[in-house]
């Protein structure tokens, strides 16, 4: 009798399978283990195409060998920038920033003036924002100098636009995510991503509500992927309208010594130049991809399921092995819809949901074994010494 009440008890497994939950819990609010889920992320993050649409006119080491000294005069993106137009691409995002007058006097910035005075297809120019917090909107932004400012219109055809190119960088220091938009502290200016507005301009629609306020980087392939011209091809007299046109665009910097690379989650923090995290950055805006981690309410609902599968099983099982042999097999896959899931675009806490399967299969193995199953071998080894 002592042996059929200890099995029909389900109190003890219950209370184990709730504190177990509970701790599950508190962890995944306090977020102890984000570092090692972005880590496991990162590397099942599926690598895709990149649209065919997107290039990148790269200011690298063979075009300042050619063109001369960084900084450039404003009169050579001036001449780039004028060249483009018999190209006739979807639109260009020049990831240059020109937040203090030409070093070579007002001639130099009025050259570029009468450039952007003329542009005929949508051009987006960057801004800066400063102490950018994530999870909000608010943050001072920096304009692009006088006379070129007066020329920012709004996103019709043959006018420029305005976009941030700030990026976020996680505790590791890799880059991956970014804010949506950002705005002026003063001026409550709404400024977009620098590719979002690329591809805004190149005719793309975006659902912005979908993204989030900062939204999750997918990068589909490693550093080098994305189709390259040096700079100084835009200046020289080949015909690239095979090349350039109908493409979105994208201008900045590749060589080294300009230092604009960020580390990434590729290979282990491959660093990547900022142009081509913008670049990539308007392949997911192209594409409609998007990965948001999973909503907290299905979240512990799912760590709630994943902590009873064990304790169900425990409880329902006669022999202790069998239930953690099915224990484990279940643990196994229930990780196989997570991956599912994931290339659908959410991310479930792979850490904790599988924390939560090893604990409470850890917790109701200890119990059974060390426990109860101690208790009845110890009633079996009383009443053997009564069998003749």
């Amino acid at each position: 009798m002592e042996i059929t009440r200890q099995k029909n008890n389900f109190a003890p497994y219950l209370f184990i399978g709730i504190v177990v939950f509970v701790l599950i819990s508190c962890s995944y609010f306090l977020k102890l283990f984000t570092g090692q889920e972005y880590f496991f992320e990162d590397r099942i993050m599926n690598k895709g195409e990149i649209d065919k649409s997107i290039l990148i006119a790269a200011i690298d080491d063979e075009s300042i060998s050619k063109i001369g000294q960084w900084p450039w005069p404003r009169a050579i993106f001036a001449e780039a920038l004028a060249n483009l137009q018999k190209y006739k691409p979807k639109s260009v995002a020049l990831d240059v920033i020109f937040s203090e007058p030409s070093r070579m006097g007002d001639t130099d910035d009025g050259k570029l003036a009468n450039t952007l005075a003329n542009i005929n297809y949508p051009l987006v120019m960057p801004v800066e924002g400063r102490d950018v917090l994530r999870g909000t909107e608010y943050n001072y932004a920096g304009s692009i100098i006088q006379p070129l400012e007066k020329f920012v219109h709004g996103r019709t055809r043959g006018k420029i636009t305005l976009g941030h190119t700030n990026l976020f960088i996680d505790r590791d220091n890799i880059v991956r995510e970014f804010p949506l938009s950002i705005k002026t502290t003063k001026q409550e200016k709404l400024f977009r991503s620098l590719a979002e507005e690329a591809v805004l301009g190149a005719g793309f629609p975006v659902d912005s509500v979908a993204y989030g306020t900062s939204p999750r980087i997918i990068y589909r392939s490693e550093s080098g992927a994305i189709r390259l011209i040096p700079f100084y091809r835009l200046l020289e007299k080949d015909d690239l309208t095979m090349l350039l046109s109908g493409k979105i665009i994208f201008i900045g910097a590749t060589a080294p010594d300009l230092h604009d690379e960020k580390p990434t989650p590729l290979s282990g923090g491959t660093e990547m130049p900022g142009v081509e995290i913008q670049a990539t950055i308007a392949n997911m805006f192209v594409s409609g991809e998007t990965l948001k981690p999973m909503p907290m309410s299905n979240s512990l609902i799912l760590f709630l399921i994943i902590v009873f599968v064990p304790v169900l099983l425990f409880y329902f099982s006669r022999n202790v092995f069998s239930a953690l042999s099915f224990s484990v097999v279940a643990g196994l896959v229930s990780n196989v819809p997570l991956f599912v899931i994931f290339d659908k675009g959410i991310a479930a806490n792979f850490v904790h949901a599988n924390l939560a399967w090893i604990f409470s299969l850890g917790s109701m193995f200890s119990y059974r074994y060390f426990l109860v199953e101690k208790n009845r071998r110890q009633i079996r080894g009383v009443f053997s010494k009564y069998v003749l």
